[in-house]
This record gives structure tokens, sequence and C-alpha cells, in this order.
């Protein structure tokens, strides 16, 4: 087995299953494996073919969920810099552990500044095209998670070439999707 392979098996398939959305009420159920490919399919639909960086940087975005408390609840980190803070220094330790060393140096390699904006962006997206599903179903609590992604994604500071890409995307997924009464 290649190293590449070796760091995608064992604990890490596990880290696929950690569900999502554990301190919101939704109809359905969503786990960081579904969340990952949705976020790596939408980098490639706003971006194109993304680099390798980038890739493992997605694969394994959310892998330190699984010993670093969960899918924290966004809205509490962003209330809270302290908690964002505690967290994201819990989830790389829990993802150093879970790699090993020299696997986490591989999957930790420095992205430039427009990348990670980029991939949060489509981190975001994913969770507005869920709120959208979760809408289309029935759900009378998708609005306030889509209100809320949707201004995260206002303050993101992306490149203009970028926000009109995001833009276009989220136009998209409003017609697509379904007609908001809510979304002035």
């Amino acid at each position: 087995m290649t190293d590449d392979a070796d760091v995608v098996s064992g604990w890490t398939r596990y880290a696929g299953l950690v569900e999502r959305y554990h301190t919101w009420p939704t109809l359905r159920r969503q786990n960081v494996a579904e969340h990952t490919w949705h976020v790596l399919r939408i980098y490639f639909e706003l971006f194109g073919p993304p680099p390798p960086g980038v890739t493992t940087h997605i694969l394994f975005h959310d892998c330190g969920e699984m010993g670093g408390g969960g899918d924290v609840e966004y809205g509490a980190k962003r209330r809270s810099p302290q908690l964002k803070r505690l967290t994201d220094k819990l989830q790389e330790e829990a993802l150093r552990e879970l790699l090993g060393e020299d696997k986490y140096e591989m999957a930790a390699r420095p992205i430039g500044d427009r990348q990670k904006c980029q991939i949060k962006a489509c981190d975001l997206l994913e969770m507005m095209e869920f709120a959208a599903e979760e809408k289309m179903a029935g759900s009378e609590t998708a609005a306030p998670l889509w209100k809320r992604v949707r201004s995260a994604l206002d303050e993101l500071p992306l490149h203009p070439e970028d926000r009109a890409r995001v833009k276009s995307h989220v136009s998209d997924v409003e017609r697509r999707m379904w007609r908001l009464p809510w979304n002035t």
C-alpha cells in the first residue's frame, strides 16, 4: 500500500462518519464524508480541478472533528473567537493523532490565502445547498441556517473574480432548488 493510500485507510475512514449538524434540527442527517464530497464537487464546479494541496486540504478539513469535539456549531464559533481557537487547536491535535506525524505533515501542507478563501466559500456553499435541500423537504429550520451562511459568505474576503463565481453559484442554487420566500 502506498503512503497516500495508507492515509485514507484505518481510523480516517471513521472520521467521515462523524455527524454534522448534531446541534441543529434537520430532517435528515449528513456526515463529514458526504459534506467533503460536496465541498470538493463545488470547488471543481467553481474553480476547476483543484491542485493536489487543495484536494488534500478539502479531504481532511473536518477529520479532526472525530477526536476534537465533534462538529461544533458554526454560529457558536463565530460568536466566540476563544471557542473557535480552542476547537481549532483540539481538532488539529486530533487530526495529528489520527494521521500520525508524517501523514499529518502531508495533509497540512500550506496553501495560499486565496485558495483558503475559495475552500471556505465552498464549505459554506455546501452548507447552503444542504439548507436548500432541507427547505425543499419541508424543514422550518432551514431559513436561519441559509441566512447565517449567506451572511458569512458576504463577509468572506474573496478575490473579486472568486466572489463573482460564488454569487453565480448562490443564484443557481436559488433558481434550481426552490424559490426562497425568506431570502431577501
